[in-house]
């Protein structure tokens, strides 16, 4: 696994990226966090290289790239419901993740 943030599932508590990273481990995945610049190698089968991490290179038969992710709030009615959406269409949420809606 090659995670550009400094550390997987950063939005977690430090148990449960402990705990995921335990338990990836134990499976056989090598983690490497802080990667960036990666770059795909021509040849058979797939080849990365990462050269901002000093030369990392990872060789496998597959490859998942996942860039970020979207909301799924479009056509939802939430603006009927007086739930607020930001730019980006994420609910708008208070720190007790509450909506804009009573109730909600």
């Amino acid at each position: 696994m090659l995670e550009a943030a400094d550390d997987i599932v950063a939005r977690e508590d430090d148990d449960v990226r402990a705990a995921l990273r335990e338990v990836l481990g134990a499976e056989g995945m090598a983690i490497h966090t802080g990667v960036r610049d990666i770059r795909l190698v021509p040849g058979d089968g797939i080849t990365i290289e990462a050269t901002a991490t000093g030369g990392l290179r990872c060789a496998g038969s597959h490859l998942l790239l996942a860039v970020g992710r979207g909301p799924n709030t479009d056509g939802l009615g939430l603006d009927l419901a007086r739930i607020e959406t930001n730019a980006r269409g994420f609910i708008v949420t208070d720190a007790a993740l509450r909506a804009t809606a009573d109730g909600v």
